[in-house]
């Protein structure tokens, strides 16, 4: 009876310990995770924001280019007649 109750007790014990191994391997998984979502939100934000920067610089140099030719034309006909 001694025998049995020593091997339940064991039997307890390392399912507890199953137990808690699974939890803290999940719980290093979910923090894992998580990491790499924030790290793939921070990636795609920062090619956002170069993207951005350069679709802005791109109509800026148009704009400035436009304004540069609207120039030289008037000079042109002012000079042709």
């Amino acid at each position: 009876m001694a025998k049995n109750r020593v091997a339940e007790l064991k039997e307890q014990q390392y399912n507890l310990e199953i137990q808690e191994m699974t939890f803290n391997h999940q719980q290093q998984r979910d923090e894992c995770e998580s990491a790499h979502i924030k790290q793939y939100q921070e990636f795609n934000q920062h090619w956002d924001n170069e993207l951005q920067t350069a679709q802005d610089e791109d109509q800026q140099e148009i704009l400035s280019t436009e304004n540069a030719h609207t120039k030289q034309l008037e000079e042109n006909r002012q000079r042709l007649e």
